[in-house]
């Protein structure tokens, strides 16, 4: 209608700390008019959980970005952009294990890392207790995993040997896994989460049922 809009960003750099606080000051601006933004689940629950009277009190728009929509359920003025983990990719997940007849799946994930342990709960939620074999969080360093969890869960996956494996460590973290998980011959299936096209193609080529 004429009226200029300014833009404000705030860049969390990957900080909890910084994204509560950077939510706490977009929501004591009085001219404010919507939110967009906000990915990650393990950043978005603590801020959301500091700032969650005031997000309600604003009534405004909030366009997100996080796919563990049980965070903001409740707010019935926030919003996503991406599919909800809660309601539409962990049931496709399972049916999709079901419908390929896999009885011997495993999990391997990340701890302290929301998305991560929210899919890793919602499959032992969903599958048969019998059809989850093994079920493993990694403690994560930046890009790395650590190597006494990684070692642990290679063995456990080479003594159970499971049918399919899902592998929710992030992308870049996805490359060391399937390295560890070829070296020690425990090639089941895969079911990767995060960007295929990041994953070296050397590495989709060795992992053609992934």
């Amino acid at each position: 209608a004429g009226r200029p809009v300014a833009l404000k960003f705030y860049d969390d750099a990957r900080d909890a700390g910084r994204a509560t606080e950077n939510l706490r000051q977009a929501l004591a601006d009085p001219d404010m008019l919507a939110m967009i933004g906000l990915s990650a689940s393990s950043r978005a629950k603590p801020a959301f959980e500091a700032n969650g009277k005031a997000i309600a009190e604003t009534a405004i728009p909030f366009l997100s970005s996080i796919s563990v929509n049980s965070i903001f359920a409740k707010y019935p003025n926030v919003f996503t952009m991406q599919a909800s983990q809660d309601d539409e990719r962990l049931p496709a997940m399972a049916a999709f294990i079901r419908h390929m007849n896999y009885q011997r799946a495993a999990f391997v994930g990340l701890k302290d890392i929301l998305f991560s342990s929210a899919l890793g709960d919602g499959l032992k939620q969903r599958l048969d207790a019998s059809a989850l074999v093994a079920d493993h969080r990694l403690a994560s360093q930046g890009n790395a995993l650590n190597r006494a969890d990684l070692d642990a869960a290679i063995a456990d996956l080479r003594q159970k040997s499971p049918d399919l494996v899902v592998v929710a460590v992030g992308t870049a973290r996805s490359a060391l896994l399937l390295n560890e998980m070829v070296r020690a011959n425990v090639t089941p299936a895969l079911f990767v989460t995060g960007r295929i096209e990041m994953l070296p193609e050397a590495l989709v080529k060795t992992y053609p049922n992934a």
